[in-house]
């Protein structure tokens, strides 16, 4: 296991434990219910027992999970995902945004994810797109070789078909 990963894994530990010694754990599953339909609550409350900014990659990625475990538990029911939730910005999603002209720098800080958040949440707003929905579309972007034929094929059953694939040209 390299250093990076060995550091990562620990900080993953860590904030497990931090969740376990607060009795996240108990909270979690006692009120399952509650949380898979309302998951606006779950973020704030996971950030909360964190100690940190709900906007956080860790927060807003775990959600992102929960949520497409809930579509799973709900299958039939539509679960509405709040705006207020950003998208988990990571390299992938930098590098994409970067690549689409959205903004110019290449050092990926926290400033600059900052930005890139604040960027995808205007686009979310603007197109009346969730930021988590908007993150499939990235991620699968970002691993463009492995999904071009998949995302060709939603272009033309979509009805703005050039702006979809005009994007795949701007990523390529």
């Amino acid at each position: 296991m390299s250093e990076t990963n060995r550091l990562l894994r620990n900080q993953k530990l860590s904030r497990v434990k931090k969740l376990i010694k607060k009795g996240f754990h108990r909270n979690f599953f006692n009120n399952f219910h509650e949380y898979s339909q309302n998951i606006f609550k779950l973020w704030k409350d996971l950030a909360s027992n964190l100690g940190v900014n709900p906007k956080t990659k860790t927060v807003t990625f775990a959600i992102k999970m929960f949520y497409y475990t809930i579509r799973i538990y709900h299958k039939d029911k539509a679960l509405q995902v709040p705006y207020e939730i950003p998208i988990p910005v990571d390299l992938r999603v930098f590098k994409i945004t970067q690549k689409l002209g959205l903004i110019t720098t290449r050092e990926f800080s926290q400033k600059n994810a900052e930005q890139v958040r604040r960027i995808w949440q205007r686009i979310a707003e603007f197109s009346r797109v969730p930021p988590i929905h908007i993150d499939v579309l990235l991620w699968m972007l970002g691993s463009l070789r492995q999904y071009e034929g998949l995302l060709l094929g939603l272009a033309k059953k979509h009805e703005k078909v050039s702006i979809i694939l005009e994007i795949i040209s701007m990523v390529k």
